[in-house]
């Protein structure tokens, strides 16, 4: 084979062909699920439901997120603690301490935000859903609590983990996990 001979296999080798399903914009994942519910006798098979029911987890453990973010910049502590497990196993671990049930993680809130100016505005980032089984999850992300001006006050962040499950439709949060990142 000579060089011309190789520079014309080169240059059809698949290695150097885009693949069309790309070439449209699509993604792998996306892709990759279209195959799966359109192949006759998979739609109903296990793996498919299981791998929509794990994308509908996330989404549903999404909303809950966003919902706390919601609530908590409204100035609503009953609303952001409704994304908690209502029990008194529920356990809340900061600033070095842990507290022991929803109501004390309910009234923990209150005494720390006793103003809506003290509440500041939430924002969650790197978010990072983990499923662990049917029903549990893990989240690892971000926080950062900024406040108005005339507060004088800096913002503040730090990192969190959460430990959900799911009780009966709902997913709840049953740990969490909160550290303050020192600026």
């Amino acid at each position: 084979m000579d060089k011309a001979d190789f520079r014309q296999w080169a240059a059809n080798s698949p290695q150097n062909t885009v693949n069309p399903m790309i070439q449209r914009g699509y993604s792998f994942p996306f892709f990759f699920v279209s195959v799966l519910l359109t192949i006759p006798g998979l739609v109903g098979s296990a793996p498919a439901r299981a791998l929509l029911h794990r994308a509908d987890d996330q989404q549903k453990i999404a909303a809950l997120l966003q919902m706390q973010v919601d609530c908590w910049n409204r100035g609503d502590i009953d609303g952001f603690m409704e994304t908690y497990w209502n029990s008194a196993d529920l356990t809340f671990c900061s600033s070095g301490k842990i507290t022991r049930g929803w109501q004390a993680t309910k009234d923990r809130y209150r005494a720390n935000y006793q103003t809506r100016e003290k509440m500041g505005q939430l924002d969650f980032s790197d978010l990072e859903i983990t499923l662990l089984a049917d029903d549990a999850a893990m989240v690892v992300g971000s926080w950062r609590l900024i406040f108005a001006a005339d507060t004088n006050q800096p913002p503040v962040s730090g990192k969190y983990t959460l430990v959900l499950k799911r009780i009966g439709n709902q997913w709840k949060i049953i740990h969490d996990h909160t550290s303050v990142l020192r600026e």
